[in-house]
C-alpha cells in the first residue's frame, strides 16, 4: 500500500514538473521532435519531462555549457523527415558503393535475384557508403549523427561529476 502511495506521489510530481518547469531549452527540444513526429499529448509530456530531467541533471552536475552545446546542436542541425515523420540529427547518407554478391554474371539479367548489376563479371549490389547496408537511393542510408560529439561531451561531463555511467533517451 505504501509503494502505491509513493508511486502516485512520484507520478503527480512528474506531471507537476512537466506543467511548471518544462519551459526552456528542454521545451524547445521536445517541441521540435513532436512537431515533426505528430506526438500525442501523452508522448509529448513524456518527452518534455525527459528533456527537462536531462537539463536539470546537467545543471546539478555543473555541465550547463555541455548541455547548451548539445541542445544548440539539436536545434540547429536537427531536421524533420516529413515523409517518415521522424526528427533526426543524422546527415543524409550516400548510396554510392557496390558490394559483390558472389554470383558471376555476363549481363545485368544474370543478377535478377540480387537487385544488383553486373560489374566486371560479378553481380554487385548498391550499398550505403560506410556501413555496406543494401540500398537503392540515398534515402535508404543514414549518415553520421551531427550531434554525437556534443552528446558524448555532455554524457562524459555528467559521468565524471557523478562517477556513474549515464544513459539517456536519444533524440535521434
Amino acid at each position: 500500500m505504501r509503494v502505491v502511495r509513493v508511486l502516485k506521489t512520484l507520478g503527480a510530481l512528474a506531471i507537476g514538473l512537466a506543467a511548471v518547469s518544462c519551459a526552456s531549452t528542454a521545451e524547445n527540444l521536445c517541441a521540435l521532435e513532436c512537431e515533426c513526429e505528430h506526438c500525442n499529448d501523452y508522448t509529448e509530456e513524456g518527452l518534455c519531462i525527459s528533456a527537462q530531467l536531462r537539463q536539470d541533471q546537467a545543471e546539478v552536475y555543473e555541465c550547463d555549457a555541455a548541455y547548451d552545446a548539445w541542445a544548440i546542436c539539436i536545434e540547429e542541425k536537427g531536421v524533420c523527415d516529413e515523409k517518415e515523420a521522424q526528427f533526426s540529427t543524422r546527415s543524409k547518407g550516400s548510396c554510392s558503393e557496390f558490394q559483390q554478391t558472389g554470383q558471376m554474371c555476363m549481363t545485368d539479367n544474370d543478377c535478377n535475384g540480387f537487385n544488383a548489376s553486373c560489374v566486371n563479371g560479378n553481380c554487385s549490389e548498391k550499398v550505403c557508403a560506410g556501413n555496406n547496408d543494401p540500398c537503392q537511393d540515398d534515402f535508404d542510408c543514414q549518415g553520421e549523427d551531427l550531434c554525437d560529439n556534443a552528446e558524448q561531451a555532455l554524457n562524459e561531463c555528467i559521468a565524471n561529476a557523478s562517477d556513474k555511467p549515464v544513459a539517456f533517451i536519444d533524440f535521434n
